[in-house]
């Protein structure tokens, strides 16, 4: 059995590792930003059959993968009624996973151009695949958006099997830690 580590990003860009076991499956809890969306990044250490599933939290998620070059994979259509879930054989890289309100992202997708299938091969439901959708273009589309009300800052989990997850940091976030930490080693300094 395969031994997944769950990676969660918290606070100054430091991560709490957690071994989950001999587990096939882990889960990632998290929270929306202000406008109904966030991204994780997706690890797959091998080739092979990964499965991404919302497990708890607000209504009506759609998830869109991306490749590591940001241009997108596939989006989950949840007018279907059905549970958020992607299941795709990927190949050993870094993804990332858009989750968001559902209409939000993928009428973002229809825009897009990008091809309709009632299948992906191994669930139920609607997906759109490919296309010229790339995870920059529906981040700034979805930062123009009017989330839902619930939809903002609402908290999720998500299960995923053959992967691991952690979040993205902000960039914003980023650019804030460098000039902090750099006053807090100016200031130990200058009482040595």
């Amino acid at each position: 059995m395969e031994t997944l580590t769950l990676v969660r990003t918290v606070g100054l860009g430091l991560s709490l590792i957690g071994c989950v076991g001999t587990a096939h499956a882990s889960s990632f809890s998290g929270q929306l930003n202000s406008q109904g969306y966030d991204v994780l990044t997706v690890m797959v250490p091998t080739d092979g059959v990964v499965d991404i599933e919302y497990t708890a939290g607000y209504d009506d998620p759609t998830f869109s993968l991306f490749d590591n070059s940001g241009v997108h994979l596939v989006t989950n259509d949840d007018v279907t009624g059905a549970i958020s879930k992607i299941t795709l054989n990927l190949t050993a890289n870094t993804y990332s996973l858009l989750i968001s309100y559902c209409c939000n992202s993928w009428l973002y997708i229809l825009d897009s151009d990008a091809v309709f299938s009632v299948t992906d091969g191994f669930n139920k439901g609607s997906y759109w695949f490919s296309g010229t959708g790339t995870l920059k273009g529906m981040r700034a589309d979805l930062d123009l958006g009017m989330p839902p009300f619930f939809a903002q800052r609402a908290p999720y989990t998500v299960t995923v099997t053959g992967a691991q997850l952690s979040r993205v940091p902000e960039p914003a976030t980023l650019s804030l830690i460098g000039p902090g930490l750099l006053g807090v080693s100016l200031r130990f300094r200058r009482r040595d």
